[in-house]
């Protein structure tokens, strides 16, 4: 015999087979009730007339034996815990409190033609009949499994095979309006400027519509002809309209096309990580990049982390990005180089993000009869793409483009500047804890300078002798390093980690203003 303490009372359970078991004896008290080695049946009648509902039990639950005091304060705690020590399942109509052994626990297996399993839910629980302790579980082409008690499962059986009988023909030929909501993906289309070109990333609605009617979902409807023969004929595919406000799809459509409808939404609709995206712009000179031990082809090493294989004039590696960013901060302490930017974004998986620093200036075209002004866009775009894998690693899909004015060259037309763009597509993994570098391409950057002598550098004739011009010209090296973050569920950067994660001094306004709020909620609170 099993002790159990259950809150407030304490009480013994025996699960016991046989007819060999003692005589049972009850007793109710002002506190609750008190077997002694009775049948369950005592305590279930005083759970259930504390619940007002009948009870109607199984043979082989009633040969269960218990024994103990049993307060009835919460009844209904009372009777999942008894159930679960004791070995039973039960399921309540709302009027009757139906009590088997756990051995009696049905499966069964139906098939639904013209409803949804999301239909029978509803219905059910417009009765007060749903018990989601015994989820309806289901595959796309309407088969459907549930576990429950045998009341219950005659129940649901029943159910789906009215539901799927009355008028079955409505799934094909007539509309039905069905509102699914979204947890995960957005409904509406969403829509993005790139340097002046429109870019649209699918909504819910854009992808489901395109595909039903892509495949050709469409039913065949019987249709009579004069001879009162049925010929074929196809219905229209479903309508897919997406409703912004609420994040949810609105569809008509037969009640076929809705539940095809809604078992794609339920595959695709699937939560994504979220990933952490921070992008490092750095100009840095060759011979210093060089020293680091990069070179522009070959094997070359950074430190003890970074062994990379690069093309001839491309670089893109894995490597330790704070240790590659020290090395860069030492390098600007001495001009040798400066992070030209250092941008950081949340975005989720196969979701784009854009990283867009650029200049524009307009040219006049002129025509025969009129003239217009064009644009001309240049500057730093970064695009970026991840994805996460099993262990964690991110896959990213880049593309960068990189203009800037050229200074090397003459201008042209009309005195119009020439733009250099350098373009950089590839796809890389990059392990857990590591960065993503990428570069390859040298940007040549001329300085000039003029000294002369005060006064005697306006002498005529003699003053050129006392002015010097300067021109130096260095290559530079650009290099865009973008670190991937996965944040797990409820991870996010407090002000007590904000100046660990990103440098002294970062949120220290946010501790001190909490601070503030601390010290003025104190003061409001005390008398």
């Amino acid at each position: 015999m099993a002790i159990l303490w259950f809150g407030c009372f304490t009480g013994a359970i025996q699960a016991q087979d046989g007819a060999a078991a003692a005589a049972a004896s009850g007793l109710a008290t002002g506190e609750g009730v008190v077997v002694r080695d009775g049948s369950a049946s005592q305590l279930l009648q005083s759970i259930g007339s504390k619940l007002r509902q009948g009870v109607s039990m199984s043979d082989k639950a009633r040969r269960k034996r218990i024994a103990g005091h049993f307060k009835l304060d919460d009844a209904r705690g009372l009777l999942d815990r008894l159930a679960a020590e004791a070995g039973l399942i039960w399921y309540s109509d709302g009027k009757t409190l139906h009590v088997y052994d756990a051995s009696e626990l049905q499966h069964h297996v139906g098939r639904l033609a013209h409803t949804s399993i999301d239909t029978i839910e509803a219905f059910l629980d417009q009765a007060g009949l749903f018990d989601p302790r015994y989820p309806l579980r289901g595959a796309s082409d309407g088969v459907f499994h549930v576990a429950a008690p045998p009341i219950y499962v005659h129940l649901i059986s029943e159910m789906a095979s009215q539901l799927d009988r009355v008028h079955p023909e409505a799934s094909l030929t007539s509309d039905h309006l069905e509102v699914i909501a979204l947890r995960h993906s957005f409904a509406a289309t969403r829509t993005f400027t790139q340097r002046g070109a429109s870019t649209q990333v699918p909504g819910m609605a854009q992808v489901v519509q395109s595909l039903m009617h892509a495949t050709g979902d469409a039913v065949e409807a019987p249709v009579e002809d004069d001879a009162s023969t049925v010929v074929p004929a196809k219905a229209a595919g479903p309508l897919i309209v997406s409703h912004e406000p609420g994040n949810n799809l609105i569809v008509r459509g037969t009640t076929g096309q809705i539940q095809r409808v809604r078992e794609l939404v339920r595959q695709l609709d699937q939560p994504r990580r979220q990933v952490e995206l921070s992008l490092w712009i750095v100009d840095l000179r060759r011979s210093d990049l060089d020293a680091l031990g990069i070179e522009w082809s070959g094997q070359s090493r950074f430190g003890n982390r970074l062994g990379v294989q690069l093309n001839p004039g491309a670089l893109t590696s894995t490597l330790d990005g704070q240790q590659f960013l020290a090395s860069i901060a030492a390098l600007a302490k001495k001009g040798h180089a400066s992070i030209v930017s250092q941008p950081v974004v949340l975005t989720q998986e196969n979701t784009p993000a854009l990283f867009d620093s650029s200049t524009t200036f307009y040219t006049r075209l002129v025509g025969e009869r009129n003239a217009q002004l064009d644009s001309v866009t240049f500057g730093t775009m970064v695009s970026v793409v991840s994805r996460v894998s099993n262990q964690r690693d991110v896959e990213l899909n880049v593309a960068v483009e990189d203009g800037a004015i050229d200074n090397s060259r003459p201008q042209g037309v009309d005195s119009l500047p020439m733009v250099a763009r350098t373009q950089i597509d590839t796809v890389a993994r990059v392990p857990r804890d590591l960065s993503l570098l990428i570069g390859g391409y040298a940007r040549t950057s001329s300085e000039a300078s003029r000294s002369a002598m005060p006064g005697l550098s306006r002498v005529p004739l003699l003053g050129w002798l006392f002015r010097s011009r300067r021109s130096d010209r260095h290559a530079s090296v650009r290099v865009f390093l973008i670190q991937p973050r996965v944040l797990a569920d409820g991870d996010g950067e407090g002000a007590a980690t904000l100046e660990s994660t990103y440098g002294p001094g970062v949120g220290r306004s946010l501790r001190e203003a909490a601070t503030r709020l601390d010290a003025s909620g104190e003061r409001g609170a005390s008398p």
